[in-house]
């Protein structure tokens, strides 16, 4: 799968936008890591995820190129199944863009899956926390630290009603994604901790 990797060597492969489909396709993860670590390699697989509102929020700058509003932007939502112009960070993540929750899932099914898929196969989970991924990447790989421009940055103001956000809100929570982050705070980053949970 990967042949031939050298001593010092990193390769780095950027999974996203049409690629993997982690619920279905969860094998290429194993082959991978088979395949590195049977050349005396360590396969560091990195993930970082945001707070649920404020990832569907900053997606609505995608609406601008469809010509949409944001009541249409958001209402594959009110569905289970029905494939929109974006997906929420857990139906990317199990689904990538294709239909969201494909088998009519309950969000509690989901959760637990995305879960399992990052326990079993990914080295370095955070939640918004650049500054700590950073650190930990440098760590693992001895590369150097190295100032990077920002190029994914979105300079119009979005504006949405409190009316709009709250139903936003219960859309993401119903769809599993509060639970979802809240459940990789928990696992990954000691999130509650401090209160003995």
């Amino acid at each position: 799968v990967i042949p031939e990797l050298q001593p010092y060597e990193w390769r780095i492969s950027h999974a996203h936008i049409n690629s993997l489909h982690l619920n279905t396709s969860e094998d290429v993860l194993y082959r991978w890591r088979s395949s590195i670590e049977s050349q005396g390699c360590r396969l560091f697989n990195t993930i970082v995820f945001r707070d649920p509102l404020s990832h569907t929020l900053s997606l609505y700058k995608a609406a601008d190129r469809v010509n949409s509003t944001q009541s249409e932007w958001a209402k594959h939502l009110h569905s289970a199944t029905d494939r929109g112009m974006w997906s929420t960070q857990l139906d990317f993540f199990l689904y990538n863009r294709g239909r969201r929750n494909p088998y009519n899932l309950p969000k509690e099914e989901k959760v637990k899956r995305a879960m399992e898929l990052l326990e079993r196969h990914f080295d370095l989970v955070v939640v918004s926390n650049h500054e700590y991924y950073m650190k930990r990447v440098l760590e693992v790989t001895g590369w150097n630290y190295q100032k990077m421009r920002s190029r994914n940055v979105y300079h119009i103001e979005n504006v949405f009603s409190k009316r709009e956000v709250e139903d936003l809100m219960k859309s993401i929570r119903e769809n599993g994604d509060v639970d979802f982050i809240d459940a990789v705070k928990m696992k990954f980053e000691g999130y509650l901790s401090q209160y003995g949970v």
